[in-house]
């Protein structure tokens, strides 16, 4: 797992109450920034500006002019945090980006949702080849154990596993293997009652429906 630090830009502009508008602008344009931190005369950190309110302003204003309503997110730098973890925390502050600060209320960073998502594109889950699908449950039902039990007990490797909704009790979940044994564990996945969402070109249980199918209505129809 790679340290929270490596995923923390140093590289952005920090707003004093004198900074203008004009001056913070052209960072904006280049970078989708939805909130930047904002210092102090003694750089210590007051607050969050929301970048609307900087877009939106006169060129010539500074900062104190429009910081309306500032707001109080941040992480600590003594916070014991997995870098996945600052997902839960940007939804829940409604931004994407989180300033990073020392006991002493400097800045030391900021974390940015778009670079974590960049980073997270390059995991094994993403790079390395395999065969993915989708399938869905009940979401009082479905097991990772169990999953992980028909897929390994088929000879095939399990690269991932990720959550993709829960929309009227029914969890759909993104499985990625490394393609071995694809057809059997599928038909294994529906004996334990797992819905298949996706199709594959491996999974002739589609096909083999609908072979059976029109045989029948062949057959009724003589």
């Amino acid at each position: 797992m790679l340290s929270p630090d490596f995923f923390l830009l140093t590289d952005y502009p920090v707003c004093k109450l004198n900074t203008l508008v004009k001056d913070i602008l052209p960072f904006l344009e280049k970078n989708n920034f939805s909130h930047l931190p904002v210092v102090n005369m003694d750089n210590i950190w007051i607050g969050n500006i929301n970048t609307e309110d900087i877009s939106t302003a006169d060129e010539d204003s500074s900062i104190q002019d429009v910081m309306y309503d500032l707001e109080k997110f941040y992480l600590l730098e003594s916070s014991n945090l997995n870098p996945f973890d600052f997902f839960d925390l940007f939804n829940q502050c409604e931004t994407n980006t989180i300033p990073l600060l020392d006991d002493e209320g400097n800045i030391k960073g900021v974390y940015s949702r778009d670079y974590l998502l960049n980073e997270w594109s390059k995991t094994m889950f993403f790079d390395e080849r395999g065969t993915t699908f989708v399938i869905e449950k009940g979401y009082d039902e479905y097991s990772f154990s169990e999953i992980a039990q028909i897929i390994e007990g088929n000879n095939a490797r399990m690269i991932g596993l990720m959550l993709l909704s829960n929309v009227n009790y029914r969890t759909q979940v993104l499985i990625k293997t490394n393609g071995i044994n694809t057809k059997t564990i599928l038909d294994d996945l529906r004996r334990y009652g797992y819905d298949i969402v996706s199709t594959l070109s491996e999974d002739t249980h589609l096909n083999d429906l609908k072979e059976r199918t029109e045989y029948l209505n062949k057959y009724l129809n003589i």
